[in-house]
């Protein structure tokens, strides 16, 4: 091990050897699997966005895509974070490829935004403030429920108990 170096405190591997980079710059290999699941989020978000019309300053495929986005990334980083017994390198990758590509695709605040601009200068003020609000507050609780479920398929009990202890 390189001097300076430290170990994941689960795994006994050596931080910085697997995963994204490396001393000498970010891997081909996970930048490609970035890609991959970033193209399939993006395109799985334009055909939720046009599975139907804005009503009255709301937005159901935006809407849809968020939260399908949120609660897969809240499952999908709790769980891995919970199986420890999955290689680092494995966890690394799917966490990149279905995480930070396939929902990072799929997620759009930047188009929920524009939404609501355009909706409020369009005088659907009601409408674009529940939009707003609903998915800032639907977001927040599916996240807090999926990262108990995440954990909770990986084989531990909420609250750091694994499936055999008891308290």
């Amino acid at each position: 091990m390189a001097h300076g170096q430290s170990r994941d405190r689960n795994t006994g591997e050596a931080v910085g050897t697997t995963g994204g980079s490396s001393p000498e710059g970010p891997r081909l290999g996970m930048g490609l699997v970035v890609f991959i699941g970033g193209a399939l989020g993006t395109w799985l978000r334009w055909v939720l966005g046009g599975i139907a019309a804005p009503i009255g300053g709301f937005h159901p495929g935006t809407f849809l895509a968020n939260m399908l986005a949120c609660t897969g990334y809240a499952f999908l980083t709790s769980y891995l974070a919970a199986r420890t017994d999955i290689a680092r390198q494995r966890r690394d990758y799917t966490g990149r490829a279905l995480g930070m590509g396939l929902c990072g695709g799929l997620s759009t605040i930047s188009t929920m935004v524009v939404e609501v601009i355009q909706d409020v200068m369009e005088g659907h003020i009601l409408g674009s403030f529940v939009y707003l609000l609903s998915s800032f507050i639907l977001a927040l609780a599916l996240a807090a429920v999926m990262a108990e479920l995440g954990q909770t398929a990986a084989g531990r009990r909420p609250h750091g108990t694994s499936a055999g202890e008891s308290r």
